[in-house]
Order: C-alpha cells, then structure tokens, then sequence
C-alpha cells in the first residue's frame, strides 16, 4: 500500500507531462497571488511596455523615415537592427537573471527602454535611429527574459496562469501602442522627396489632388507630430515602471517559498 499511495501523492502536487489536471482546493491560485500581488503586478506592468516597444514601429515607419530623410526600402533596416539586438538582450537577459537580483535589472533595462523611446524622434540619421533602436532591442530582451525566469521562480510549478496573465499584458501593450500614435501620424511616404525622381510640378500636383499632405520634405519633418506619440509612450512607461522602484527584494519570496507552499 505504501507504495501505491507514493506515486498517488506525487500526482497530486506536480503536473504530468502528458497534461493531466492537478485537482487543487478552491481558490489555491488566489491564495498565491495575493501572496505575490505586489511582485507579479510589477512584472505584468513591466511587460505592458515590452508590448508597447515592439507594436509602435510599424505604424511610425513612414514618419520616422520622413525625419531621418531615408526612403522607405532602407527604413526596412531597423527593423532588422531592433530584432537582431532583442534576441542578444535575451541571451544576456538569462545570464543576468542568475547573476543578479531580477528588480534591479528589470528597473534599469526598464528605464532605459524609456529614455531610448523618448530620443527616437529626435534622431535625424538613419545609423542613429538604428543605433537607439539596438539599445532599446537589448533591453527589451532583457525585459523578456528575466520577467518570465523570475515569475517561474517565484510560482514554480504554478506558474501557468500567471505567466498567462503576463503575456496578456504584452499583447494588452501591444494593441494600446498603435491607437496612442495614430493621431499623432502624417502617414507620408516620403521616399519621393529623399530620392528626387519627382518633378516639383508633380509633387505640387500630388499636394492640390490631395494625395500628398506636405510639399516638400522639410515640410513634412515639421509636420509630423509622432514626437508626441513616443513622448507620451514615454510618460506611461516611466509611471508603470515605478512599480518596480517599490517591489520588495526578490529573494525575500524565494526564501520564504517552501513555507508558503506548506500553510497552502
């Protein structure tokens, strides 16, 4: 009989790999969060700007092409330069998270995220554009990577639905992102001013016909208001991140885990 019920216990407390449910008393899981509310909060609000860095990029290439003077075939290239560098901060993002206390990184890949996305629309050179987006696409690994490392450590083997709620605020970032820029955009493609294969008499044309808002390209650069857009961007990553400023120190839950995990 001993053991048969070893294995039955077993069952009970950790998931199988073939997906079986673990029966779990009512309200288990917001007995855990309340917990860890503070914690798990932070890293929701924190991955809300994650969301918010990788969706604003698409729907401002037209008018950052404009203020950097670029046409929009070599505007391609930061697209290449912000995901390239994501992946090298995940990397370093999973060596941080072993080294250091998570909150620490996560406050300063944070911050910097912010500060990168506030310079982004004074930038007017491609190579700088693309340098400022490669620093924010390191951070932005980061962000990712020690989030959800730290999230597991704290839950362990009940993490799901929190890494679920986690990467709802991502998509959640993601989709308010592009509706904060939107009325900011001028939406010109402005490759015809940068590479001159335009007569003036057509571009004036074009401007009369309504298919062209600004004349010229020094036009449209005064034009574009998605400097506002990244500002504002800006303001509501610095007021989400605050919370982790606040976050009591990691190691505080992991030292406790066991006993947690016992009174549950």
């Amino acid at each position: 009989m001993a053991s048969a019920s070893g294995p039955q216990l077993h069952t009970m407390h950790m998931p199988t790999i073939e997906g079986a449910v673990v029966k779990r008393e009512k309200g288990y899981f917001l007995k855990l969060f309340q917990r860890h509310k503070h914690i798990t909060v932070t890293y929701c609000c924190v991955f809300w700007t994650f969301g918010m860095c990788v969706a604003f990029l698409g729907p401002t290439l037209l008018d950052l092409g404009c203020l950097v003077s670029t046409d929009f075939q070599h505007m391609s290239w930061i697209f290449f330069a912000q995901s390239l560098f994501v992946l090298l901060g995940s990397l370093a993002g999973g060596y941080l998270v072993e080294k250091f206390t998570s909150n620490p990184v996560l406050l300063v890949a944070a911050i910097i995220s912010a500060l990168m996305m506030a310079v982004i629309p004074l930038c007017r050179v491609l190579w700088m554009l693309a340098l400022i987006l490669a620093i924010m696409g390191i951070n932005m690994g980061i962000i990712d990577t020690v989030s959800n490392v730290s999230l597991i450590k704290v839950y362990g083997t009940d993490v799901s639905p929190f890494l679920q709620a986690l990467h709802f605020f991502y998509g959640f970032g993601a989709f308010v992102s592009p509706m904060i820029v939107e009325p900011f955009l001028l939406n010109e493609d402005c490759t015809l001013f940068v590479d001159n294969t335009t007569s003036e008499a057509e571009v004036h044309q074009m401007v009369l016909n309504g298919s062209l808002v600004a004349g010229t390209l020094e036009e449209a650069q005064k034009d574009t208001r998605v400097k506002y857009a990244f500002w504002i961007m800006t303001m509501l990553q610095v007021r989400l991140n605050y919370l982790s400023t606040c976050s009591p120190c990691n190691s505080c839950y992991y030292a406790n885990k066991k006993s947690i995990n016992n009174n549950l």
